[in-house]
This record gives C-alpha cells, sequence and structure tokens, in this order.
C-alpha cells in the first residue's frame, strides 16, 4: 500500500497563487481599508450623505486628501469628514458605535458626579447608520439624520468624565508610573512630597498635568546653563517679578541658643519671597505687581517648606507676554537663528506649516458676520482645540486680542521660562495659577428653582479690543455678542427641539425663527457705564449704535438661570465665581487655563464657539423643554468648584509646577528627578 507523500508547493508557483487571490481580493480588501482608513490613528473617515449636512458648508475641497479645518464648519454633498471616533486618555480606541462614546445606558459608575436623569437608549447604534461628526478641530458636525446633536454631546461628555475619573492614580507608585508612561521621563525630585500633599488635602485628578507638560516640554532642549542664563535675564526685564524659595533642601548647623555649646541641624527659613523690577511701571503697575507677587506667596505658604530650591520668574500684567515662531520652538534641532525670519507672517508664525491660518488663510480678508451667522452648525466637543487659531483661523479676526494687534506681532528669536497668567496657545507662556479668580463668595444665590429670569444675562464694558479705524473692532467678540442680541428684525437658522418623549427623532434642517423673538426669550445682553477703550469718534458710535444697559450687582445677576462668561482684554476672571452659584454657565474663550484639563464641557458648564454662532441654538435646546439637563449642569457645575477648583487645587498645581522648574533650571537635571520605580514603592 502506497502512501502519499506530501510535496512542497514550489516557492515560484506559491507567489502565482498569491498574486492571483490578490488580484480576486484585492478591490474588495481596498474598499473595506478605505471604509475605515484612518486620519491619523484616533480619526476615522466617514462619507457623509447629502442630507446628512446642510448644502451650503464652505468646506467642499475638489480634490484634495487633506482636511480643511480653516472655516471650522462641514462638508457637504457626500465629502468626507474626519470623524473623531473617541479615545480613553490612555489610548484605548472607543469606536463610532460604541456605546461609551454615544448613547449608551444608565451609568451607574457611582461616582456621584454629573448622574443624569436623562436617559436616551437609541436603537441606531450600528456605525452604518446616521452619526454626528467628531472634528479633530473640536467641533462637532451635526448629521440632519441623526437626534439633536446636544443629547450627543451630553452623553458622551459625561461618560469621558466619568471614565476619567475612574482611571487615575490611586497610590504614588501609579502615579510614578503613569508621569513616565505619559511623558517618558522620570517626575522631577519631590513628587512624593507632592503626592503627599495631594493625598493628604483630598487633591482629585492627580495624572491630569499636561498642560504643565506641555508650557514646559520645548525647555527640556535647553541645557541648564542656558536655562539658568534666560531665568538670569528675564528676571531683569521690565513687568517681571521673581518668586525665590530656598526649599527644603537647605540645611545648616545652627546653635540652639547663644551661649550653648550643643547644636543641631536645622533648617533656615523657608520662606519665599519676591522681588518686582519697577523699571518702565507707572505707580499703578508697581501696586499691582506688588499685590500679584504678594498673592503667590499666600498660595505658596503652605508648601514652600517641600518644594526645591527654585527661583520662578513671573510676567506681571494679565495678559500673555511671549510670541514665539513655530520654527524656533522645534528648533532645538539644527536650526539656528539665523535662518529663522518669520515676522511678515505676523500671528501665522507659531503654525506649523500645514496648518490652515499659516497655508491658506488670507489675513487681509475678514470674516462675513452675516455668513457665520447663516452657515452651517457646528458645535463644540472639544473646547481646548476649539481655541487653537492655527486650525481655527478666523479667531485672528473675531477675537479683539488678536485682531488689535493686526495680522499680529514678529516672532521673539529667544524663548524665556517665564510663567504668565494667561496665554493662548499661539503663545510660548508657562501658564501659572492666578489668585484673582479665587472667590467663594456669591451673593445671595437662590436655587435653580427659584430664579425669577429664564434668559441669559451678560453686562460687560467695552473690552477685549482698542476700537479705532484701522482695526476690525465691529466684528469682535463682544460686538458681535451685543449687535446680534439686540436684532430686531431678521432670522436665524435654527434647530427645533424635539419631546422628551422621541429623542431619536431626527434633528432635521434648521428652520428660520425670528431674531426678535429669539432675542426678547433668550437674552439680556448689553454694554455698561460708557464706551472706553476707543478713539473720541468710534465711542461716540459705539454709543449710538450698540444697546448699553444698566448694571446688574451680584445679586441680581444670581436671578438668571443662564450667565455668559467671555473673554475682554484678556481671560476672564469671573469663571470661578459664575461657576460657584446655582445658574450655568456658558462659557466662550480662546485661552486655556490651568484648570482645563480638568473639567468637562457639557457636564460642568455649557461651551460656546468664539464665533457665538452655537449660542442661539444651545439656548434653544435647554429653554425648549430641557430646564432640567441645564439645571443638571448647573449642580454638576458648583459641585465641581466646590471640590475641584479649592484653594488646594491651586496649591498643588503650583507646588508640581515649581518642582518641574526647579528641575528645569538644576545644575543637574538627572540628580534633581525623581529616580524610584512604581515597583519599587509597592
Amino acid at each position: 500500500m502506497r502512501t502519499s507523500i506530501p510535496l512542497p508547493t514550489p516557492r515560484r508557483s506559491l507567489r502565482s497563487l498569491l498574486v492571483l487571490l490578490l488580484l480576486l481580493l484585492g478591490p474588495y480588501i481596498a474598499v473595506r481599508h478605505l471604509s475605515e482608513y484612518v486620519v491619523p490613528s484616533s480619526f476615522k473617515s466617514y462619507t457623509a450623505s447629502p442630507a446628512s449636512v446642510r448644502s451650503s458648508s464652505p468646506w467642499e475641497r475638489e480634490s484634495s486628501d487633506k482636511l480643511d479645518y480653516s472655516h471650522g464648519e462641514g462638508l457637504r454633498n457626500g465629502r468626507k469628514l474626519a470623524v473623531w471616533t473617541g479615545s480613553t486618555d490612555d489610548g484605548e480606541e472607543l469606536g463610532a458605535g460604541d456605546d461609551r462614546v454615544r448613547y449608551g445606558a444608565n451609568d451607574d459608575s457611582g461616582d456621584g458626579r454629573a448622574q443624569s436623569s436623562f436617559q436616551f437608549e437609541p436603537s441606531h447604534l450600528d456605525p452604518s447608520t446616521p452619526q454626528h461628526t467628531f472634528l479633530p478641530n473640536g467641533l462637532l458636525i451635526p448629521s440632519t439624520a441623526a437626534p439633536h446633536p446636544i443629547y450627543t454631546l451630553l452623553k458622551t461628555s459625561q461618560r469621558r468624565w466619568k471614565e476619567k475619573l475612574a482611571k487615575q492614580s490611586k497610590t504614588l507608585a501609579q502615579a510614578v508610573d503613569e508621569y513616565r508612561r505619559r511623558y517618558a521621563r522620570d517626575p522631577p525630585r519631590g513628587f512624593e512630597r507632592w503626592w503627599a500633599y495631594a493625598e493628604r488635602n483630598g487633591v482629585q485628578l492627580k495624572d491630569e498635568y499636561d498642560q504643565i507638560h506641555r508650557d514646559l516640554e520645548p525647555f527640556h532642549a535647553f541645557t541648564p546653563n542656558k536655562l539658568q542664563a534666560l531665568v538670569r535675564e528675564a528676571s531683569s526685564k521690565s513687568g517681571m517679578y521673581s518668586i525665590s524659595c530656598p526649599g527644603i533642601t537647605h540645611t545648616k548647623l545652627s546653635k540652639v541658643k547663644p551661649g550653648s555649646n550643643k547644636a543641631k541641624l536645622r533648617r533656615p527659613s523657608s520662606k519665599c519671597v519676591y522681588k518686582v523690577v519697577e523699571t518702565g511701571l507707572n505707580e499703578e503697575g508697581r501696586r499691582v505687581a506688588s499685590e500679584r507677587a504678594e498673592a503667590q506667596l499666600e498660595l505658596l505658604e503652605d508648601i514652600e517648606d517641600l518644594l526645591e530650591e527654585v527661583k520662578v520668574v513671573m510676567y506681571s500684567h494679565d495678559v500673555p507676554w511671549q510670541f514665539v515662531g513655530h520654527e524656533y520652538k522645534i528648533i532645538l534641532a539644527n536650526v539656528t537663528l539665523s535662518q529663522i525670519d518669520d515676522a511678515h507672517l505676523g500671528w501665522a508664525s507659531a503654525c506649523a506649516p500645514h496648518k490652515p491660518l499659516r497655508e491658506t488663510y488670507d489675513p487681509d480678508v475678514l470674516p462675513d458676520m452675516d455668513s457665520l451667522w447663516a452657515g452651517d452648525k457646528s458645535f463644540v466637543w472639544d473646547h481646548q482645540a476649539t481655541m487653537d487659531p492655527c486650525i481655527h483661523p478666523t479667531l485672528t479676526h473675531l477675537v479683539g486680542f488678536l485682531s488689535g494687534h493686526g495680522k499680529g506681532p514678529g516672532p521673539s528669536k529667544e524663548l524665556y521660562p517665564v510663567l504668565a497668567m494667561c496665554k493662548t496657545t499661539l503663545h510660548a507662556d508657562v501658564l501659572g495659577v492666578s489668585m484673582e479668580a479665587w472667590t467663594e463668595d456669591v451673593g445671595d444665590d437662590p436655587a435653580w428653582e427659584e430664579k425669577k429670569d429664564d434668559r441669559m444675562l451678560w453686562r460687560g464694558k467695552t473690552t477685549g479690543i482698542y476700537f479705532k479705524n484701522d482695526v476690525p473692532w465691529n466684528i469682535s467678540q463682544r460686538v458681535n455678542l451685543v449687535h446680534q442680541a439686540a436684532q430686531i428684525s431678521g432670522y436665524l437658522p435654527t434647530f427645533e427641539v424635539p419631546s422628551r418623549e422621541s429623542p431619536e427623532t431626527p434633528v432635521g434642517h434648521p428652520i428660520d425663527l425670528s431674531l426678535s423673538q429669539l432675542n426678547s426669550e433668550l437674552m439680556d445682553v448689553g454694554f455698561v457705564d460708557e464706551a472706553i477703550q476707543c478713539d473720541e469718534e468710534i465711542c461716540k458710535q459705539v454709543e449710538e449704535g450698540y444697546k448699553f444697559a444698566g448694571r446688574k450687582d451680584w445679586n441680581q445677576g444670581n436671578q438668571y438661570k443662564y450667565l455668559l462668561d467671555i473673554d475682554g482684554n484678556g481671560w476672564s476672571a469671573r469663571f470661578k465665581r459664575l461657576m460657584s452659584t446655582n445658574s450655568v454657565v456658558l462659557k466662550s474663550t480662546i485661552f486655556p487655563e490651568w484648570y482645563t484639563d480638568r473639567i468637562q464641557p457639557w457636564v460642568h458648564y455649557i461651551p460656546i464657539k468664539a464665533d457665538l454662532t452655537d449660542l442661539y441654538d444651545a439656548l434653544s435646546f435647554f429653554r425648549g423643554g430641557n430646564d432640567d439637563l441645564a439645571k443638571e449642569i448647573a449642580v454638576a457645575g458648583k459641585e465641581w468648584s466646590k471640590t475641584f477648583w479649592r484653594k488646594e487645587d491651586m496649591v498643588a498645581y503650583q507646588f508640581r509646577l515649581f518642582l518641574e522648574y526647579a528641575r528645569l533650571t538644576a545644575p543637574d537635571q538627572e540628580k534633581a528627578s525623581f529616580r524610584l520605580r512604581g515597583d519599587e514603592l509597592r
């Protein structure tokens, strides 16, 4: 009986077979691959149906694989949209059909925060059904065939917040490992003292300090000698003050008392001290600088003996200081300063070459405000991403802090490790904690149900820009708000709000609603006092052409359910107080702050785009039968203010920042690092 012996397949025949299979299966694989196309790792391609977005979008690109974010809107006629399908902060991808980032079931995670009474259980979790589009520029583009986008934003944000809370480090060992995982380096020396302070004082979200990393990362390319020279130079500049702390590392022999032969080790005074550079400051400037320096010493008082030895330079004004070109920030690799000459680019010089502000946006063409208000809908899902002028170039015209400088200043040729009270994503300052926003007093504040006015309140001065003929003051943020809220004619496209009995109803196309009626029912907005920061002729024009209304004190303001927080000349110092009330806060800003990684839009506050074109839709949604959802955000926001923005949380941020700064400027950065591994601490 013969047995067959298997013969090896010739390599040439195997190759031929593989080629044949590839020819047969190639088209199928290609189609499947394109439908799953990733742009880049956390973004998937999604082809929108013509009905999924309004057909008048300016986003269409006829023959380009690149996404154009220059208008911050959608695409039309089935063009591709980049879809952020979501990811947890530890890199786990969440698919478009994953209920953790869609609507999901009742969440019983038990953290006691952002528990919503509203349960939305759609039947269409299949990713092939219409879904809203999450763009990498921070905007959600609605699909008319999907439910109202704010339902999606509420549930998505609640889940992201709960996931962030759940995954925080519980021990020092875990925190050390997480630090190394995020930043690929050792923590700074004194990290265990920082952890002990955070534990002792109930600081939450102990891993969420990415803002410090983003701000300080460029400085790790410098040598300690260079950094020390930069600190010395910066500390002598006008408008600066420096904080010097001896820290925990200094000890010396001192007598117990005069005449005694006994001696013991005793730490000398660990008190931090400050020095203001008064050159170039007027009397008011000197007073303000000293007060801000004193406030920083007060903030550090409880931990100054736990710090490393450090000298930190701070800018005394309430605006950003450093504007550095993109090329200089990446130098620090094979480019000499003489090769960098992009002053003519203005604000765009801070952006990478492929970003819209630098590549495609024309700074000489102003946005058409009527077209913006009547254009395609979009909503904020990632607030920090929407603050970036590099991918939202119209911000350079719509935000007075930027447009007041015209095309923008020329970039600095040096990068200083200086702390500032605020910054934009274009600026190179290191963001510190400002004590001026701190308050626990909100006045008389009735409960939500007892508030007398369902409208949104805003009062403010004509700040944000200096009003003169050669700048676009008439489209700046505050003017845009007051102008639109005073309209008594015309119509505004606005989404209808479905009944709570059928929240899965497709949102459909916006319908035109009377602006007069919308403003009457939704808005109480106006400038106060008289026009300021303006040439005389323009001041008169502003006072005659825009609404000025009476001031509201805190008690009067607290009678409103909806309070708007909007930028002025710089960051807004109102936010902490507003968040501590029983009202819900709507916030529009381009200034990230120290707490930005530690708060969740749509859970603790309602994020609004800088052009304000989503404002009426947001208010209409909550006023249109969703009062309880607005109340939940108000309650969660107040709880966040009381539990995540305490003085101890501010101290913890500044403590960690000062440790990082001390390591940067130490003669030996390796010795100034925390070397123990997580497994050595368990």
